[in-house]
């Protein structure tokens, strides 16, 4: 008989954040296995419709309201009202941010435990994966743990909880806080059966955590033939602009974009579309408006492969300003085979990729040059690619099956 195993992933569908598209790798290889049930909060007006696999959304009453308000924002109706109605809302989030653990998110943890919960009663759940980066589902799992210590629970981290700065960034107190959020991490970790580190967090937690020797794994973001069936290039005309793409988000701290926007907006002959939702970076997004910057909206998962594999020349990633939140993007973006702009904040891991990467440009704000160096590689790499055996040669430690074994592993001990 098949186990059952829980996921637990922030932005799981349609739209794939960057954690449920690193733990989806590992879904779609273990899935003949394995019978998996996603649990994920639901970020569309609608509860969204998924007959291909078992996915299990939750909300909140105030949460549906804020994305209505933000629909009616977007589409033009009872704009004035909905602004003030999400307003007030922003407000009553800042308020409980003061006193809510760990955040004005905390309803998610509840959400997050109800929908495990009724999960159990239906069927016989073997394993729980809870995904961070957001850390709300390892506090739902650890809240589930100690209600039913039989359920195995493997915890497959990305990113830090304490050392965050978006935790804490918008308490007071800040200290006091820090010292809870460690506690708390310190609990996850020895209640934990076992626990799936990306390298730079495997090596964190080392030094700053007991945990019992065995249980701690690394691993690392992994490379994936993303190419669609039948996958037919949209070939750009020499003579038109080279296309390039961003998707992702943008943060101040630690992904700001004014210099990749600055850089960008002197280089001709070029098209730049992102997909970027709102959030903090508006101002600097607006300063840099042009005609060939095109502001778009998030596409679902399915159309976001066949866009970058089909109808763009050149992809761009903005690395993090974090040395504990290495974006997993940049080793998708690898898996494409195109060429790719990375503009660096630190020379880190991404950073050697890239140099290593025979279709990629490695642009940092040091670089007197940066325009003419992206103009001369934008001329020259428009329209190429290599393939897919080439980029894995180049990084062996990315293989999936090696990591996917991992993962395997743990299930079955």
């Amino acid at each position: 008989m098949k186990k059952h195993i829980a996921i637990l992933s922030t932005m799981y569908h349609p739209i794939m954040g960057a954690p449920s598209v690193c733990i989806d790798k590992y879904v779609q290889i273990l899935r003949d296995e394995y019978v998996f049930h996603i649990i994920t909060r639901n970020d569309e007006l609608y509860e969204p419709k998924c007959e291909a696999r078992d996915i299990r959304f939750f909300s909140s009453r105030i949460h549906e309201l804020r994305k209505k308000f933000e629909y009616n924002i977007k589409v033009g109706k009872r704009k004035n009202r909905s602004k003030l109605y999400l307003g007030l809302i922003n407000l009553c989030k800042l308020i409980q941010t003061q006193f809510r653990f760990p955040s004005a998110q905390y309803w998610e943890v509840d959400g997050y435990f109800r929908t495990l919960e009724k999960l159990y009663n239906e069927i016989k759940i073997d394993v729980v994966i809870p995904v961070s980066n957001n850390f709300v589902t390892q506090i739902a799992t650890l809240r589930f743990k100690k209600k039913h210590p039989e359920i195995k629970w493997i915890a497959f981290i990305l990113d830090p909880f304490s050392d965050n700065y978006i935790y804490c960034k918008y308490k007071l107190f800040k200290d006091i806080w820090r010292k809870r959020f460690f506690k708390a991490e310190q609990e996850i970790y020895t209640q934990m059966d076992y626990g799936m580190f990306i390298s730079e967090m495997y090596r964190y937690v080392s030094r700053k955590f007991y945990i019992k020797p065995g249980k701690a794994f690394k691993i690392e973001f992994t490379l994936y033939d993303l190419r669609p069936k039948n996958s037919r290039p949209i070939l750009t005309p020499s003579n038109e602009s080279c296309r390039l793409i961003y998707a992702g988000l943008f943060y101040k701290e630690i992904r700001n974009p004014e210099f990749t926007l600055k850089t960008l907006s002197q280089v001709s002959d070029i098209s730049f579309d992102m997909f970027v939702d709102k959030g903090e970076c508006e101002d600097i997004i607006t300063q840099y408006d042009q005609p060939n910057f095109n502001r778009r909206e998030y596409v679902d998962r399915k159309r976001y492969i066949e866009m970058i594999y089909n109808e763009y020349d050149i992809l761009v990633n903005i690395g993090n300003n974090a040395s504990l939140q290495a974006p997993s993007k940049m080793l998708e973006l690898l898996s494409t085979r195109k060429p790719i702009i990375n503009f660096y904040h630190s020379k880190d891991s991404q950073y050697e990729m890239i140099e290593k990467y025979p279709l990629g440009l490695n642009v940092g704000k040091e670089d007197a040059d940066s325009v003419a160096k992206v103009a001369e590689f934008c001329k020259n790499n428009k329209g190429r690619s290599i393939s897919f055996d080439e980029v894995s040669a180049l990084f062996p430690e990315n293989n999936l099956e090696y990591q996917v074994e991992i993962l395997r592993s743990l299930i079955e001990r």
